[in-house]
C-alpha cells in the first residue's frame, strides 16, 4: 500500500534562519561543486580584455599561458621594435596615444540647443579627453588592465616589460574572480531560487 509523505521545501533564505547546519550543508556543497568543475567564471572576459589592451597598443599576442593559480606567462610580437625598450615620459606619451582612439568625446549638459528632460537622460559625465569607460570590450576588466599598465610605466618599466606584466594582472584577476564565485555572499545569490531540504539537500 503506497503512502505519500509530504516533504517541506525551503528557499535558501528561509534555510540559514530555519535550519543553520542545513544551510551550510547546501553552502559547502556548492563550493565543492564549483572547485571540482574547475572553472572560473569571467576567465574568458578577462582574456579578451589582455588580447584587446595589446592590440590596442600596437602589438600582437603570440603565446600565452595564463590561469589561476598557475604559471603567468606571456609572449608578444612588436610591431614597432622601437618600441619594446621605451621607458619613461616616452613609454608614458607611447601608452597615451595608442589610448587617443578610445577617448569619450565630451558633451555639455548645459547644451542649450536641448531640452531638459534630454539632457538629464544623455548627460556625459567624462571630462574632456578622458577615456571611456571599460573602452575595449566594455567589461571592468579593461579598466583594470588600464590602471596596471599606466602605474607599471609610471614606475620606469619599460613597455616591454610592462606587457608582460599583464599577465600577471590577468591571473591576479582570475584568482580573485574564483575566490568570489566561491564566497558566501556569490553562492547565496545564485541560489537563492532554488528549493532545499530542511538537511541542505537541493530538491
Amino acid at each position: 500500500m503506497s503512502k505519500t509523505v509530504e516533504v517541506t521545501q525551503y528557499r535558501l533564505s528561509e534555510l540559514k534562519e530555519l535550519f543553520p547546519e542545513g544551510y551550510e550543508t547546501a553552502i559547502g556543497d556548492e563550493r565543492e561543486r564549483i572547485s571540482n568543475d574547475g572553472y572560473c567564471l569571467w576567465s574568458d572576459e578577462i582574456m579578451d580584455s589582455l588580447e584587446a589592451i595589446i592590440e590596442a597598443m600596437g602589438f600582437v599576442p603570440h603565446k600565452w599561458r595564463i590561469g589561476p593559480y598557475d604559471r603567468a606567462e606571456l609572449m608578444v610580437r612588436f610591431r614597432s621594435s622601437d618600441a619594446c625598450d621605451v621607458s619613461g615620459r616616452r613609454a608614458i606619451a607611447w601608452i597615451e596615444n595608442h589610448l587617443e582612439p578610445f577617448r569619450a568625446k565630451f558633451v555639455s549638459v548645459l547644451s542649450a540647443h536641448y531640452a531638459l528632460p534630454f539632457y538629464k537622460e544623455n548627460r556625459v559625465y567624462n571630462k574632456p579627453g578622458s577615456l571611456k569607460a571599460c573602452p575595449f570590450t566594455g567589461v571592468c576588466f579593461d579598466e583594470d588592465f588600464i590602471d596596471a599598465l599606466r602605474k607599471d610605466v609610471k614606475s620606469g618599466t619599460s613597455i616591454k616589460d610592462a606587457i608582460g606584466h599583464l599577465a600577471t594582472d590577468a591571473q591576479r584577476m582570475m584568482e580573485a574572480e574564483c575566490e568570489y564565485q566561491s564566497s558566501e555572499e556569490a553562492i547565496f545569490e545564485k541560489l537563492a531560487d532554488d528549493w532545499f531540504l530542511e538537511n541542505g539537500d537541493m530538491v
